[in-house]
C-alpha cells in the first residue's frame, strides 16, 4: 500500500464483499458442491476488517466445493486472501476464477493485525511481523476449520495466495516458522505484498523485525507476482524490495519464480491470472 493505493486505498475496501446479514452460523453448516458457502466461527478473534469498520459480529469464512466434490477423493485446497483490509470471509472473487474451475476447494477467511494505531493507512492496514502474535493464532483456528469442514485436503497441491495485504499475511505465515501452519500448503503466491519477506523491515508502515529463518519452508515453492509499471515513482523502491527479497530467497536455496506484469501497477488483471494459471498447475500435477 503505497500512496498512489493510499488514493485507491478506500474504492478498495468498498470494492469487498459486504458482511452479509444472513451467514450461516456455526452449527448449520452444510458445504454444497458448486456453491460457496459462508458460515460464522465465533471463537475467532476480531478480524482487520472488524477493527477498521467498527464491527461487532462474528467472524466469517467462506468455502467452496468443486462442482465434482466426492467425499472419497482428495482435493486440493486454494486459499485466497484479499487486500486491504481483507473483507468479511466472503471474498472469493479471486479464487474463482483463479483455480475454481480446476477442481480445487476454495476457501476465504479475513485477515488479523493486533490494532490499527498509526497516522497513515499503511501504518493502520498492513499485516507484519508485529502482528504474529495476534494473528497467527486465529489463522491456525481458521485452517484448523477448514481441516475439518473438508478432511480429505490433498495438500501436496494446494495453494495459499494473496494480493496485497493478503499477500503479507501469505509472508507472515512463512515468516513464522510455523511448520505446522506451512506444511499445509505447497505453493505460496504473493501478488503485490509480502515483499519484506527477505528483510528486516516493511518500508511502507515502517515496521521493524527479525529476518526469518528459511529453513521451515525450503521445501515450498514460492512465486512473487509484482506488477512492472514504475509510474508513479513511489513504485520503484516497492518493486526493488519484491526482488531484493526474490534475490535473498533463492541465495538460501528455496524454490522462487518472479512473475513481473508488464504494464500493470497494483492490481491482479484477468490476462495475468490466467497466464499464472497455466504455469502453475503443470508444476501441481
Amino acid at each position: 500500500m503505497m500512496r498512489r493505493m493510499k488514493s485507491r486505498l478506500a474504492a478498495a475496501l468498498m470494492a469487498t464483499a459486504v458482511f452479509s446479514p444472513h451467514p450461516a452460523s456455526a452449527g448449520e453448516v452444510r458445504l454444497i458442491p458448486g456453491t460457496p458457502v459462508e458460515f460464522e466461527v465465533p471463537a475467532a478473534p476480531p478480524s482487520l476488517a472488524h477493527l477498521y469498520r467498527q464491527k461487532s459480529e462474528p467472524v466469517r469464512m467462506s468455502i467452496q466445493l468443486p462442482a465434482d466434490y466426492s467425499p472419497s477423493r482428495s482435493y486440493p485446497v486454494l486459499v485466497f486472501l484479499s487486500g486491504g483490509d481483507g473483507g468479511g470471509g466472503g471474498e472469493l472473487h479471486m479464487a474463482r476464477p483463479f483455480l475454481g474451475a480446476e477442481g480445487y476447494v476454495l476457501c476465504n477467511f479475513p485477515l488479523f493485525k493486533k490494532n490499527i494505531a498509526g497516522a497513515t493507512p499503511d501504518e493502520q492496514l498492513s499485516v507484519t511481523p508485529l502482528d504474529a502474535d495476534h494473528a497467527l493464532p486465529a489463522l491456525r483456528l481458521l485452517l484448523d476449520e477448514l481441516r475439518r469442514r473438508v478432511p480429505n485436503i490433498d495438500e501436496s497441491r494446494s495453494v495459499f495466495a494473496g494480493f496485497s495485504n493478503g499477500a503479507n499475511t501469505a509472508a507472515l505465515i512463512l515468516w513464522s516458522g510455523d511448520r505446522d501452519l506451512i506444511s499445509r500448503f505447497s505453493t505460496y503466491i504473493l501478488i503485490e505484498g509480502g515483499f519484506w519477506l527477505g528483510m528486516d523491515y516493511d518500508r511502507w508502515s515502517g515496521a521493524k523485525f527479525a529476518v526469518p529463518s528459511f529453513d521451515s519452508f525450503a521445501d515450498k515453492r514460492l512465486l512473487f507476482v509484482f506488477g512492472a509499471d514504475e509510474n508513479p515513482p513511489d513504485r520503484i523502491p516497492f518493486i526493488k524490495d519484491a526482488r531484493t527479497t526474490i534475490e535473498v530467497l533463492r541465495e538460501a536455496g528455496i524454490d522462487t519464480a518472479e512473475w513481473p506484469m508488464r504494464g500493470v501497477g497494483h492490481d491482479f488483471p484477468p490476462h495475468e491470472m490466467d497466464a499464472i494459471r497455466a504455469w502453475l498447475l503443470p508444476k501441481l500435477r
